[in-house]
């Protein structure tokens, strides 16, 4: 089975590898849950939790690309790594506490929470979800 799309929707990749099949699908669930539920606009302040993960590090890029300010939590000396996907405050998890983070940087709270993780690191986002914020829910490792 086939389907004939505009050239413009196609992706291109450099080599055929089974390799990106996995990026498609991640990116494809990762722009729906930031596009469509989190109703993303460049304005947004978004908090990924799990941000050097899978889908994470995809959800990171692609909010930044819209233009959002973007949070992100982090363990095991990845900042680096996650400040070059564009994350304006890498948040340390087991160094940092979170929600006392956002509450004293993010007056306003955060617009939309993508969230990977669950458990006590979803409570502490919901506790500081702006008003009219949107929740993402993509993962629940914990």
């Amino acid at each position: 089975e086939y389907q004939v799309i505009p050239e413009c929707a196609a992706i291109k990749i450099p080599t055929v590898n089974p390799k990106y099949v996995c990026l498609l699908i991640s990116g494809l669930g990762v722009s729906t849950g930031l596009e469509v539920v989190g109703e993303l606009k460049p304005t947004d302040t978004v908090f990924v939790t799990g941000a050097t993960g899978g889908a994470g590090q995809i959800a990171v890029q692609y909010a930044k690309a819209i233009g959002c300010h973007v949070i992100g939590t982090y363990s095991d000396n990845e900042k680096e790594y996650l400040q070059g996907l564009g994350c304006d405050r890498p948040i340390d998890y087991k160094n940092e506490n979170v929600g006392d983070v956002l509450s004293s940087e993010y007056k306003n709270g955060v617009d939309v929470i993508f969230e990977c993780i669950g458990g006590p690191l979803l409570v502490q986002g919901v506790n500081n979800l702006a008003m009219n914020g949107r929740v993402v829910l993509f993962g629940t490792m914990s």
